[in-house]
């Protein structure tokens, strides 16, 4: 007797927590309900992505993301263009700075080729290599 009325007990209990469950939700339901009356019923919207926003090109990227380097060792070195002893100019630089490059290259180049050749240059020609030198340094444009 006394173990049946535990059982029923139990189940009394048992039916209890399952009531109070239900009334829980009913009562979540009741109030969701609500609030959807209030505010509105708005379902999230898929925001679409505006034609500018599509095409937009990211600018910024780390090094790591870079896939121009070549593998290559041929092509890994990047050179610069030789410029012929001062006659062209790169577009986007000191005018002033690259004439003052182009004159101390043409410079080293010829004394290479004069040792190479084995001739001494005469006072009047290191005298006017050095006029050409201070003409780079101080020309404006």
């Amino acid at each position: 007797n006394a173990s049946a009325n535990l059982r029923r007990e139990e189940q009394l209990r048992q039916q209890e927590e399952r009531l109070r469950a239900v009334r829980d939700r009913e009562q979540q339901a009741t109030l969701r309900h609500i609030k959807e009356q209030y505010m509105g019923n708005r379902a999230p919207t898929k925001r679409s992505a505006k034609p500018s926003e599509r095409f937009k090109f990211k600018f910024d990227w780390d090094s790591t993301e870079d896939t121009s380097r070549d593998f290559n060792v041929l092509y890994q070195d990047t050179r610069e263009a030789a410029l012929l002893f001062g006659r062209g100019l790169r577009a986007g630089l000191d005018r002033r700075e690259q004439r003052k490059q182009a004159v101390e290259h043409e410079a080293v180049y010829r004394h290479q080729l004069e040792k190479f050749a084995g001739i001494e240059k005469p006072a009047a020609a290191r005298r006017e290599a050095l006029e050409r030198r201070l003409r780079a340094e101080t020309q404006r444009e």
